[in-house]
């Protein structure tokens, strides 16, 4: 079974990536969490076995940080092409499944998702038609295929509100799709996010773990320094 994962990531620019954890964050700091829980997303995906990892960028382009982190992982970097959110993941996912058996798509909002979730995923997909991997705050941090599934982004609800993941299992449910659902995790979407995976990651206790989130876990500390508290 051939199996592709891709990472949807935008080029790390201020004031274009998590704003909504500004303040108290300023936009340069937000710029620099999005690099980090990315470069801990890749790093820990490399890991999966019998999963080809991409990475989906924007601007097509890819900005010299993104091209920088295909480079240390020798990632295939993927242009996300126009449109919105739903627009760009369904052409993705479409161009996939025409070459692998299965396919999955993530971003970098979940950057201590466990990795045996992606492996679930990839599981569910040798006999579901999709799968979905729902996050706490309504959207979702992982959806994959087997078929193309074009109907599953045409949604109205809004992209990045709470409704994604309810209106994306009523259009699969509604087309009769076979799917799964994997156990939910947690975004960090807002400040308090933030101060969760913080503290699951032991760096709100001063206390960071051994070998995790090793790029996050820095950052955090640094944030500390610069007289951020969550």
């Amino acid at each position: 079974m051939s199996r592709l994962a891709f990472v949807f990531a935008k080029e790390p620019e201020p004031g274009r990536v998590k704003t909504r954890l500004c303040p108290p964050l300023s936009h340069e700091q937000a710029a620099r969490a999005h690099e980090a829980f990315l470069a801990d997303t890749l790093s820990r995906l490399a890991t999966v076995g019998g999963v080809e990892l991409r990475l989906a960028v924007s601007p097509d382009a890819g900005g010299p940080r993104l091209l920088a982190l295909a480079e240390r992982y020798g990632l295939l970097v993927v242009a996300q092409g126009a449109g919105d959110l739903g627009q760009r993941m369904n052409r993705v996912l479409t161009g996939a499944l025409a070459d692998a058996d299965a396919a999955v798509l993530l971003g970098a909002d979940s950057p201590d998702l466990p990795t045996e979730y992606v492996e679930r995923a990839f599981t569910a997909l040798r006999t579901e038609e999709a799968v979905v991997g729902p996050s706490e705050d309504g959207g979702y941090y992982l959806i994959g295929a087997s078929r193309p599934i074009p109907s599953a982004f045409a949604l109205e609800a809004e992209w990045g509100g709470p409704r994604v993941f309810e209106a994306t299992v009523a259009r699969l449910g509604a087309d009769g799709t076979r799917f799964s659902l994997l156990p939910p995790w947690d975004d960090v979407d807002e400040a308090a996010d933030l101060a969760r995976l913080a503290g699951r990651i032991g760096v709100a206790a001063g206390q960071p773990k051994q070998g995790t989130l090793e790029a996050t876990s820095r950052f955090l500390s640094e944030l500390a320094g610069e007289g951020v508290k969550l």
